[in-house]
């Protein structure tokens, strides 16, 4: 899982409360990106265990009865 942190020195004025001044746009964009498709990686690789899991429930049960 990516995480990332910038530690920014205090800014004068009203820069002080912008987010946008600690992570230029493009790099930001890019890892959110990079995030978003981690988190669809990992919900899709959730979904195929599962189904996997459910078939070889079904034949086991199918083989015990």
């Amino acid at each position: 899982m990516l995480t990332s942190y910038r530690i920014v020195p205090p800014c004068e004025g009203s820069e002080r409360h912008s987010i946008q001044s600690a992570v230029p746009v493009p790099v930001a964009r890019k890892l959110h990106s990079i995030a978003r498709s981690q988190v669809e990686g990992k919900r899709q690789m959730s979904a195929r265990e599962k189904k996997v899991t459910k078939t070889i429930f079904a034949i086991r049960c199918f083989l015990i009865t």
